[in-house]
């Protein structure tokens, strides 16, 4: 699956040439630079919050701490819809592929289940260690894509209405 996101390059050019290095040198930078702004703060608390849940030995537990970094740049407010809003832009920061789009809203739509049968039922659901995977990297590449709009949206409204704006503006019929 191709995860990629909106206008981001996570070569890391202190890296040896044709070195991956996942975008630890753009986190790097951004935490020694931080931006000053709401983006900015989301961004660091994503950074953190991911550390925490990555750290989670408990994989119940780690899918609701990973599903909060979400919520956490995609929600609007407490009235927006929570899987539905996440479906709706959570896919567009992770990936440009239309089929890699639609395994990413199969993927959270299965592992919302597993984070709400924990926290309304507290009942451990199971659920396939690809998609924990594919969510671990999806959240990766979404502070990273978010690192990078901070600097051109200072909130996270101004980043889901541009999304929105585009959304709309590629529907024609």
């Amino acid at each position: 699956m191709v995860m990629i996101g909106l206008d981001l390059d996570t070569r890391d050019t202190r890296a040896p040439a044709g070195g991956h290095q996942n975008g630890f040198g753009a986190v790097s930078n951004f935490l020694a630079n931080p931006i000053k702004n709401e983006m900015g703060q989301l961004v660091m608390q994503g950074i953190n919050l991911f550390g925490l849940a990555i750290s989670n030995s408990n994989l119940h537990k780690r899918i609701v701490e990973l599903f909060t970094i979400i919520e956490s740049f995609l929600i609007k407010d407490e009235n927006e819809p929570i899987l539905s809003s996440i479906i709706k832009y959570f896919p567009k920061l992770v990936s440009t592929e239309y089929e890699d789009r639609i395994k990413v809203k199969n993927m959270l739509t299965s592992l919302y289940s597993v984070r709400s049968a924990l926290i309304h039922h507290g009942k451990q659901k199971e659920f396939e260690m690809e998609e924990l995977a594919m969510l671990q990297q999806g959240i990766r590449v979404m502070i990273l894509n978010c690192m990078q709009q901070a600097k051109k949206h200072e909130t996270k409204i101004s980043l889901l209405k541009a999304m929105d704006q585009a959304m709309d503006e590629a529907f024609k019929l």
